[in-house]
């Protein structure tokens, strides 16, 4: 009954809490949407929102809250943070008087990212430290009147004003639309009477201004729900995982391709299969099953394993997954350049693997079967796997690049060796469109 009441809304308002480190908004936050305050809250790490549904003069607005670190080198979140903000409070600690030294520097951030016509409350929380007080209550209310915003001192330990501060902004938020909505209507000659209620839509609301935070496209709406619900390891090692495994790897992608030796078969005398196979063998469905079964113990005791260990690798070198996302110019040149390292270390690799031991001990398991399908690009001895994760990975490893061209770079790469060894050729193939995608040496 909750979660339905919870849907059922009038408004969404996205307000953004702002401010340095350390001044408490994480439990603002948390006061504000669950009436819970913790005393050993950690720094914020990326992005993250929650949302309490309230009434605002007899309407129901939901109230989307996000809080962001406060550290420099989150900084370049920001465009995407402020997008689709409507209102915004900005905190500082009462105790620490540099963060109140910085406030005009995050309103100025905050205006030059952000709509303009944002409402603004400027709060100096932790006011039940008033003993280590080192910024007076005149000297926040002298700078919120000069910059036109309001003022209140808060606590979210003592759950002091904490309500007020977010009630004051979404009651002024709605005045805003009201007023839009209002002049919308009347400049379009359909004034309502008196009591009758205004219906305030999309359409009659700016959208740049409207009450609804939009997203820049459905790309980066889908990574902040990400970012905000997973954490870099998660997404990092267990993410790539799935991804691998069975978005996009060689299950999916092999499947098909086990769908089109059925469909395609020679009994059938098909043009499709006269046309497109390049061999006119079959394997059996116990060879099939055999590899499928290697290959998911392969993939959890060999792949898994070996995402976990590089994440730290990863990371210190520079890995992230916060936003902003990276331009796709800059996806486009880190993954071609991944091409590039990967083919000269496969193709060395590979040469070497042929060599009379190493192919009579590990490279021999790759070549067991004499008509490939999909499945078997991936099927192999457990140090060729090895081996096949370090040439992938070198490149990435050495630009620490955004997960999100980490992951479109692991999905290229499982399609490009899947279609390697199909058995089939199809005029819709990369390969045709990219005559260096199947490698350059």
């Amino acid at each position: 009954m909750a979660n339905r009441l919870d849907n059922e809304y009038d408004y969404l308002f996205k307000i953004v809490l702002i401010g340095d480190s350390g001044v408490g908004k994480s439990n603002i936050l948390s006061r504000f949407t669950r009436n819970e305050f913790c005393l050993e809250s950690k720094s914020t790490i990326g992005v993250e929102f929650a949302t309490r549904t309230l009434q605002v003069e007899g309407k129901t607005v939901k109230a989307q809250i996000w809080d962001t670190a406060g550290q420099e080198r989150y900084r370049a979140i920001t465009s995407a943070y402020y997008r689709g903000a409507v209102g915004a409070l900005l905190v500082y600690d009462i105790t620490k008087r540099q963060t109140f030294e910085n406030v005009l520097r995050w309103l100025h951030e905050l205006r030059d990212h952000a709509d303009s016509n944002i409402v603004i409350m400027m709060a100096g929380n932790k006011s039940d430290l008033n003993h280590l007080r080192s910024v007076a209550d005149e000297d926040g209310r002298s700078l919120a009147e000069k910059e036109g915003l309001s003022f209140l001192e808060t606590s979210a330990l003592e759950a002091s004003n904490i309500e007020k501060a977010f009630q004051t902004i979404l009651s002024e938020i709605y005045h805003i639309i009201s007023k839009k909505a209002l002049a919308a209507q009347e400049a379009a000659g359909n004034l309502p009477g008196q009591g009758t209620a205004i219906n305030i839509s999309e359409s009659s609301v700016d959208n740049k201004k409207g009450c609804y935070p939009s997203m820049a496209s459905l790309v980066e709406s889908g990574w902040q729900y990400l970012v905000t619900h997973y954490s870099d390891f998660q997404l990092a090692c267990i993410g790539s995982f799935l991804l691998h495994a069975k978005a996009s790897s060689s299950y999916l992608a092999s499947l098909s391709f086990i769908w089109k030796d059925k469909a395609f078969s020679p009994n059938t005398k098909s043009s499709l299969y006269l046309t497109f196979m390049m061999q006119t063998k079959n394997n059996t469905p116990a060879a099939q099953e055999k590899c499928i079964t290697r290959l998911l113990l392969y993939h959890f005791c060999v792949n898994l394993p070996l995402m976990m260990v590089s994440y730290p690798v990863f990371t210190a070198m520079g890995m992230r997954s916060s936003f902003p996302l990276p331009s796709w110019k800059e996806v486009s040149a880190q993954i071609l350049f991944y091409f590039i390292i990967e083919d000269f270390v496969f193709y060395w690799g590979h040469r070497i693997l042929h060599s009379k031991w190493l192919y009579k001990n590990v490279h021999s398991v790759h070549h067991e079967y004499a008509t490939p399908f999909g499945l078997t690009s991936e099927y192999a001895h457990p140090d060729k796997i090895l081996f096949l994760g370090f040439a992938t990975i070198v490149g990435p490893a050495l630009t620490g690049p955004h997960l999100i061209t980490l992951w479109l770079w692991m999905v290229l790469r499982v399609l490009e060796t899947v279609e390697a060894h199909c058995g089939y050729h199809f005029p819709w193939s990369l390969s045709d469109f990219l005559p260096l995608y199947g490698g350059f040496c």
